[in-house]
């Protein structure tokens, strides 16, 4: 494949993805069923990935351009549901986590493609992302628990050796973090 048609793939995967998750930023409170939305799009996505290691040059330009569109649907909805539903407390961990998974990985991982794709071809890397999608789409699309069933604050869980969890350890006072009064709402 040329260089010229790499270039116009990514930037169709880029543009598609930009465009669908600027349209997502937006409007992702009042989408209902965010998790079928997202099911969806990874399952979208996880066909056009299969698509995408057969099609010719201008076919694999507009599958990559669907392509970013789908996974930026996925990405917009999926961050904006796992910060509303983190504990607030957690917050910050949850988003590190999340953001090296999704940002920091990725040049790291951009080798182990290339001996993915020199070893046994596009396609195979094509199919092996695929079924990475459909396995997060059956994970998006798992019912959650029912309502009613909360888990108890974190450090209020017995553990087995009877210390307390590492929230429990995080919230005790220390000389550094004083434990101060909360304040009242009237001054």
């Amino acid at each position: 494949m040329e260089r010229g048609t790499v270039g116009w793939i990514l930037g169709a995967f880029s543009v598609g993805g930009a465009v669908s998750g600027s349209v997502l930023a937006a409007r992702a409170d009042r989408v209902t069923h965010a998790e079928m939305v997202i099911a969806a799009s990874l399952l979208l996505a996880a066909a056009l990935l299969l698509a995408q290691g057969v099609t010719a040059r201008a076919g694999a330009i507009g599958v990559a351009a669907l392509l970013g569109a789908t996974t930026g649907a996925a990405t917009v909805l999926s961050n904006a549901r796992l910060q509303s539903e983190a504990d607030p407390r957690l917050l910050g961990r949850v988003t590190a986590v999340t953001t090296l998974g999704t940002l920091g990985l990725s040049p790291l991982l951009f080798p182990l493609v290339g001996v993915v794709a020199a070893r046994w071809g596009t396609e195979a890397f094509f199919v092996g992302c695929a079924a990475v999608c459909l396995v997060a789409a059956l994970v998006a699309a798992w019912p959650p628990p029912p309502p009613g069933r909360v888990p108890p604050p974190p450090g209020r869980v017995p553990t087995p050796s009877g210390r307390p969890t590492a929230a429990a350890a995080d919230a005790r006072p220390t000389p550094l973090r004083p434990r101060t009064p909360p304040r009242s709402p009237r001054r």
